[in-house]
């Protein structure tokens, strides 16, 4: 098969656990073939805590188009999956899947090597909370002239799935679990760690902007999604949406950009999953009604960044701006960049920039060193980092906050140091719990050679803690009905001075 040389954009970010070393980002240039084994094909950008570390120039890895994707790598920044939402590769460049998506919906561009998938903010990858080897990747699945009764033939998910991946062998276990089957937005799945530091909440848009699938990914494993209404907040139409979250979580952004450009900033509950106290701007002055414009956040919320074409419009800027949501203003920072990207850390925003001269072209990646700060403060460095290749960028990468831990001191902060899998692993303690399914009373049996204290809680699947006691026998017993319980899953933990123990609870009246 005939290889096609493009350039392009493959923006990929890790996703691992909340104990990371190292972030991952995928980029380069990238052929219409798999796998690419020329040398400096693409790039890998390791960050840690602070800063850029490395380039790697030399991966086997590639993907085939140029819109956003995502990807998720060890704690030392070492990539092992990639994927677009269409196809899937592990780090040794290996197609684990051409085609991820169910067999009903054709190629998008009609074969494999000619595929472009038009995404905002890609798929997703998540930790699983109860089995440290597997992770997630969340995808959508679209249909082109997708007609509905208010957006015309906007391009619409038709299905939201995941996949599940093997982490020690780098492979695929399944894919094509369907979690929606409703019409939302366009791609754009983002997750928010929970209060207890550990599960996910998981938020997809609707086609209005007031509403939001919303599951939890937990020890439970995934539940079903429910439509979340945001309270007086008025529903506009939406397709190609981009949702971010502020670094510390409180405050969710929402850019939509099919038609009217209107940017919602909400306040988040870490322990409900709720949404509140929405403010709209009209962003509608900034953009063309045709346009799909980029929408960067910064940490704090403040600010919104973006990279803007030239139309051969003075009053439309070209290059990276930024808009200041108190004051309502617009400040060009640089016409030297392509799309802006957040660093995994939340301490810069980047972009890709070069530099010819009459001998050589200099590819650099230039930072916005102050993000949260207004207009020339924010201290632009068009050449902070020499780098290989200079890619085309048309979206972010999508990636989840793994540095935010749990609330601390919150109602739902008493399993923040629990991690399912990594636990020590000593037979100082044995819990059992039964029957399971009950359906009234639940037994609890907990044992240990030792007489140091230790507390029990109950735990649904929201995260709420809906009993909690300190054990002082090796048999408790609780009344379902007595504690106002429903019918549904919950987690019972039992923690003592050296070991954390969790049982699953099947509660079925």
């Amino acid at each position: 098969m005939k290889s096609k040389l493009i350039l392009l954009c493959v923006l990929s970010v890790l996703n691992t656990s909340a104990q990371r070393q190292a972030d991952a980002i995928l980029v380069g240039n990238s052929f219409f073939s798999i796998p690419a084994a020329a040398p400096n094909a693409n790039s890998v950008l390791t960050f840690d805590d602070t800063s850029f570390v490395s380039e790697n120039a030399a991966t086997p890895m590639v993907m085939s188009n140029f819109y956003s994707s995502a990807s998720y790598a060890d704690k030392q920044g070492n990539i092992l999956f990639e994927s677009n939402g269409w196809r899937l590769i592990n780090s040794f460049g290996e197609v684990l899947s051409y085609k991820l998506w169910h067999d009903d919906i054709n190629w998008p561009g009609g074969s494999p090597d000619t595929t472009r998938v038009d995404l905002t903010r890609g798929p997703l990858f998540l930790p699983d909370p109860s089995d440290s080897n597997r992770v997630y990747l969340f995808y959508g699945e679209y249909v082109t002239n997708q007609p509905t009764q208010t957006l015309g033939f906007a391009r619409l998910d038709v299905r939201f799935c995941y996949a599940l991946l093997d982490i020690p062998t780098q492979s695929l276990i399944s894919k094509d679990h369907i979690i929606l089957d409703e019409i939302t937005a366009l791609s754009d799945m983002v997750a928010l760690r929970h209060g207890n530091g550990r599960d996910w909440w998981i938020y997809k848009p609707s086609t209005r902007s007031n509403r939001y699938y919303r599951g939890l990914l937990s020890v439970n494993g995934l539940s079903e999604f429910e439509l979340y209404t945001v309270p007086d907040m008025q529903g506009r139409e939406q397709a190609y949406t981009m949702t971010h979250f502020t670094q510390d979580g409180s405050m969710m952004a929402h850019f939509s950009t099919y038609q009217a450009k209107y940017c919602q900033r909400l306040d988040v509950d870490r322990c409900t999953g709720n949404l509140s106290n929405p403010r709209e701007t009209d962003l509608n002055p900034m953009f063309r009604s045709a346009e799909v414009a980029n929408f960067i956040l910064s940490p704090d919320g403040s600010k919104m960044y973006g990279y803007r074409l030239n139309y051969n419009d003075s009053t439309y800027l070209r290059g990276n701006y930024q808009y200041d949501f108190e004051s309502d203003s617009l400040a060009l920072l640089t016409q030297q960049g392509t799309l802006l990207f957040m660093s995994p850390n939340y301490k810069e925003l980047y972009f890709f920039a070069k530099v010819i001269d009459e001998n050589s072209t200099q590819y650099f990646l230039g930072a916005i060193q102050q993000p949260d700060s207004l207009g020339n403060m924010t201290n632009v460095n068009e050449q902070k980092y020499p780098i290989i290749n200079l890619p085309v960028m048309l979206a972010a990468p999508n990636f989840a906050n793994y540095r935010l831990g749990p609330l601390t001191g919150s109602e739902c902060d008493t399993i923040g140091s629990v991690t399912v899998g990594a636990w020590i692993e000593e037979n100082l303690a044995e819990l059992t719990v039964f029957p399971n399914p009950s359906r009234d009373k639940l037994h609890i049996r907990f044992t240990q050679p030792t007489k140091s204290k230790a507390h029990l809680y109950v735990i649904n699947v929201i995260g709420q803690i809906v009993y909690q006691a300190p054990i002082e026998n090796e048999y408790t017993s609780l009344d379902a009905f007595a504690l106002g319980l429903n019918s549904g899953i919950y987690t019972v933990h039992v923690h003592n001075a050296k070991q954390k123990l969790v049982r699953k609870w099947v509660l079925n009246y």
